[in-house]
């Protein structure tokens, strides 16, 4: 008898879970801005510089990005923005992690509070949420053939993920946008918001190939008059990032995702601002999946020697389902109590966090939370700025035609469009494209047999026997019992399912198969 080999190589997730880390820092007013008279609105965007995971645990390194909105004490000019940033660090104990694995980290603010220290100081505070991924590597040798032998053998045929891999590449995308010649020239840009439009990706051996468009919405005060005016401009880019391990066939979900924006503004001879140089550091999100199938023998037996089986448990994954799907959100905001009525909208935002998910076998059900802010000016004299924020709850199912309630899932969400129209004076309508993008899993345990060795048999068996079958029994089964072989009990029998039915009567004959 002579085994043959393979192994079975295997990527798992070794732990999922997340970690929540308090950021704060004292941004300054700026020495040629205003003091602050009342803040409008602070937002932090934050992201991931790098992850490592050491004995037992994981090191977590990121930065926020804070913009604060605000109106200058009366009598010094519109709207102003403070930009500032701050780098973060922290921890997260994982027993039973090592050097050997991999992680994959991303994070959401998940709330921004401030307080006026003064006016020229503002403290900021980020509660940032890390999710964090590790993966761990197995090579499991394993009997999938057996030459010269005489064994009843059981194969199966498994489906699983040989290679599951997740990278984050950064790229930067940079442009001079110029100010419309139909645009007021500005005094000072007080904001930018970058989306990635029309975008499309391509896996190549080792590469990604990106391709789209940045949508920029620039909120500037116009020269020499109190008021805002804003204007938007796309930028094309063309992108190939690496990504090891990537191949042109494999299942691949890949996404994009502004992460930072750094501008400064351009002017003519006369000192007037007709441009803004932008710079805007850009994630993409690569994911790589290779699935592949093999046949383990899963059990075995000799019908003149004992046969013992040497197993081991190996946990495998299997996609269930790879999930692309948008979400439409639409929700009207009204102005309320004493803030001013709406004369135009100036700037719409909207960030999306995944609170929970589950799955069953009707598909996936997904619960998140938007936030929503409508940035507007007023006629009102004394409050010419505000802004109006709502929080919006969602719970989407997605129909997934090989899903239950064991899969696991590993979705994300992402904010691909916002619009908003005005109704009247005191509200506005907003309407949000999410996108939902990844994979459902299906993870269990298998036992491939790993070694075989063969003793004489120490137990004579009947050289026939007249079996009748009880409930759930199948022709293996009945077979390895009294040492018969089951193509034989089959063909004797005149069977052509392997499932037999309660009562059935077999005989079954001690007859070698041929090898």
């Amino acid at each position: 008898m002579e085994l043959i080999r393979n192994t079975l190589k295997t990527e798992n997730r070794y732990f999922s879970g997340s970690q929540r880390t308090l950021v704060e820092y004292d941004a300054p007013v700026p020495q040629n801005k205003p003091d602050i008279g009342k803040i409008l609105q602070v937002d932090a965007n934050s992201h991931i510089v790098s992850t490592e995971v050491k004995n037992d645990r994981v090191v977590i390194n990121g930065k926020v990005e804070f913009c604060i909105l605000y109106m200058p004490e009366k009598g010094n000019g519109c709207m102003k923005s403070i930009h500032c940033s701050c780098d973060f660090n922290d921890v997260k104990e994982i027993s039973g992690a090592d050097e050997n694995m991999i992680s994959v980290a991303e994070c959401e603010t998940e709330s921004v509070s401030f307080r006026v220290v003064n006016s020229r100081k503002v403290n900021v505070k980020a509660e940032v949420l890390t999710k964090i991924k590790i993966y761990n590597f197995n090579e499991q040798e394993f009997v999938c053939g057996i030459e010269n032998h005489n064994l009843e053998l059981k194969c199966d045929e498994i489906s699983y993920v040989s290679f599951d891999k997740t990278v984050n590449r950064k790229f930067t995308v940079s442009d001079i946008i110029a100010i419309p010649v139909s645009e007021p020239l500005a005094e000072d840009v007080v904001k930018v918001n970058v989306s990635v439009d029309n975008f499309s990706a391509k896996p190549i051996n080792n590469k990604a190939v990106l391709k789209g468009s940045l949508t920029a919405s620039v909120v500037y005060t116009v020269s020499g008059k109190d008021e805002l005016n804003v204007f938007t401009s796309e930028i094309p880019f063309t992108e190939v990032v690496e990504a090891e391990g990537l191949e042109e066939n494999m299942k691949s979900n890949i996404s994009l995702s502004p992460v930072s924006v750094e501008y400064d503004i351009k002017g003519d001879e006369s000192g007037n601002i007709n441009a803004v140089n932008l710079k805007t550091d850009i994630n993409a999100k690569v994911r790589g999946i290779r699935e592949e199938k093999q046949l383990i023998i899963s059990d075995g037996y000799c019908i003149d020697q004992n046969a013992e089986l040497v197993k081991e448990k190996v946990k495998i994954s299997s996609v269930a389902e790879n999930v692309s799907k948008q979400i439409a959100l639409k929700e009207v905001l009204y102005t309320e109590g004493e803030a001013p009525s709406i004369s135009k909208v100036y700037n719409t935002e909207c960030d999306v966090y995944l609170d929970e998910i589950s799955a069953d076998s009707s598909g996936i059900t997904i619960g998140a939370t938007a936030e929503i802010y409508v940035l507007y000016t007023s006629d009102d004299k004394e409050i010419p700025v505000n802004n109006l924020h709502k929080e919006v709850k969602i719970n989407e199912k997605i129909k997934c035609a090989n899903s239950n309630e064991s899969s696991v899932c590993d979705i994300d969400l992402t904010t691909l469009k916002v619009s908003c129209t005005q109704i009247n004076e005191n509200s506005v309508e907003v309407s949000v494209n999410i996108g939902a993008e990844g994979m459902v899993y299906d993870e269990k345990i298998i036992s491939p047999v790993t070694d075989i060795m063969l003793s004489e048999a120490t137990e004579k068996k009947p050289s026939l026997t007249i079996y009748f079958a009880d409930e759930g029994e199948d022709v293996w089964n009945i077979s390895k019992k009294y040492g018969a072989s089951a193509d034989v009990v089959k063909e004797l029998n005149k069977l052509t399912d392997n499932i037999v039915k309660k009562g059935t009567r077999l005989i079954i004959p001690k007859i070698k198969k041929s090898v």
